[in-house]
C-alpha cells in the first residue's frame, strides 16, 4: 500500500544511508527493549487489539500460534 506523504508541511520519510541488515538489528533490538516477542518465519494471519495491547495470530512451520 502506497502512502504519499509529500503533501505534508514536514514529510516525515527521510533516507536513511543504512545497510538493511543493520536497519533490521537496531529495529529488532528497539522492539525488544520496548517488549515485542520477535517470530522470525512466521505469518501473520490475524490481528486485534485492545487499549493496552496488539495481539497478532500467526501461522509457522508447526501450525498456528497466537
Amino acid at each position: 500500500m502506497h502512502v504519499d506523504f509529500s503533501q505534508l508541511a514536514d514529510p516525515p520519510m527521510h533516507v536513511l544511508q543504512l545497510p538493511q541488515p543493520r536497519l533490521e538489528r537496531v529495529l529488532d533490538e528497539r522492539a525488544r527493549e520496548l517488549g515485542a516477542e520477535i517470530r522470525r518465519g512466521q505469518e501473520v494471519v490475524g490481528l486485534s487489539q485492545d487499549d493496552t495491547t496488539v495481539t497478532a495470530d500467526v501461522r509457522g512451520r508447526t501450525g498456528p500460534t497466537v
